[in-house]
């Protein structure tokens, strides 16, 4: 016999996710959507309203019989938080049902910062918008750079927070952010905000490459982001370019990370940029010199990800980071990289683009928290 109340969450989420894609909707075209039968419809609707999600916005004219009632989300019912931290600051964005965001709260810590600075930068930011948020705060998720246990929440590794290594984030932060607060790690936030709100929403299965202090990839098949709970999943920076190389921070020698980096371009431009601490915002994309590295550092990058499009074949590669700010100079050198390694058949199908986001591993967090009123793990995925 059939799970009545996972059929009515499956149908409850399948409204919700018409509503976001298709509104304002009336219920009629709700059901035609859905497949659903008016009375399930209209019984689940009434559910959506009463719990503050939904709201009539409307009537539309069919020219013929009663005019129809339109829904949408309430845009100021329900928000969720995601939290997002890098080697330098966490993000914080509150958002709606739609993903639009509500408020953000940036808090800037030095790189190399020590533990209390970055978890107390981390409380400050989830208080302000917590108390902007009140009681239509729906859901809260962090999202964190390197190798998280999602299992227990202990950062196993970050290169980029380093003083991290080792801390159950989940102890250290449940009292601010709640016990019930989800975890998913930088690189595959912000595939997860591709996927929602950014170029990849009509795509079930895309990589999303995310190139900053470190190098690593989403991975999403059938709209589901490839994981697992030791967190050891997408770390293309690891690919060897080339042998016998630089040396990595991984201890291993020709790494992908060792050459695009922010620290690695950063070393290559040898004094050219204005400081560490403004890292590639400084550079003038009109110098010859740092032109020819930053086309060198796309040509790499590109050559690395001919191996992932033999193996996966996407039919779409979005790339993000502070790399991309650069994307004149360095899209060119990808596809000559891609080109060179690809397999020309695998290559075809394949486009690459650079993601249009800001603040994508806040909003891919806040997506995270989101997904569990959209989306029902092992049945349904948006």
């Amino acid at each position: 016999m059939a799970d009545q109340s996972l059929i009515k969450r499956i149908n409850r989420a399948r409204i919700m996710n018409v509503i976001r894609l298709h509104s304002p909707v009336p219920r009629a075209d709700i059901a035609d959507l859905t497949s659903l039968d008016r009375k399930s419809v209209t019984n689940l609707v009434n559910e959506l309203l009463a719990e503050g999600l939904v709201l009539e916005a409307g009537k539309r004219s069919t020219g013929k019989g009663r005019p129809l009632t339109l829904l949408e989300f309430d845009r100021t019912g329900h928000w969720t938080l995601g939290i997002a931290l890098s080697g330098n600051d966490v993000v914080g964005e509150l958002v709606d049902l739609y993903g639009n965001c509500v408020a953000m709260e940036r808090i800037a810590y030095p790189l190399g910062a020590a533990r209390a600075d970055v978890l107390g930068a981390t409380r400050e930011v989830a208080r302000r918008l917590k108390t902007s948020a009140g009681d239509r705060l729906g859901g809260t998720a962090l999202a964190v750079p390197g190798i998280l246990d999602l299992n227990t929440g202990v950062m196993r590794h970050s290169v980029n927070l380093p003083s991290l290594d080792g801390v159950d984030l989940r102890s250290e932060l449940q009292d601010t952010l709640g016990s019930n607060f989800a975890f998913e790690e930088s690189s595959r936030a912000k595939a997860l905000a591709e996927k929602w709100f950014g170029l990849a929403k009509c795509e079930p299965d895309f990589v999303c490459i995310d190139v900053g202090p470190g190098v690593g990839a989403g991975i999403v098949q059938g709209r589901r982001v490839f994981s697992h709970g030791l967190g050891y999943v997408g770390e293309i920076g690891h690919v060897i370019i080339e042998r016998d190389g630089r040396l990595c921070r991984c201890g291993h020698r020709g790494c992908l990370e060792a050459y695009v980096s922010d620290e690695a371009l950063l070393r290559e431009l040898n004094g050219q940029a204005p400081s560490r601490e403004e890292g590639l915002e400084g550079l003038d994309p009109g110098n010859e010199s740092i032109q020819r590295v930053l086309a060198r550092a796309g040509y790499r990058l590109g050559f690395a990800l001919s191996y992932l499009v033999n193996i996966v074949c996407p039919p779409l590669i979005v790339i993000n980071g502070g790399l991309m700010r650069f994307r004149e100079q360095v899209l060119p050198g990808i596809q000559r990289g891609l080109q060179e390694g690809a397999l020309p058949e695998c290559l075809e199908r394949t486009r690459v683009a650079a993601s249009p986001l800001v603040h994508a591993a806040a909003l891919g967090a806040a997506a995270c928290a989101l997904s569990r009123l959209f989306e029902i793990e092992g049945h349904l995925y948006v």
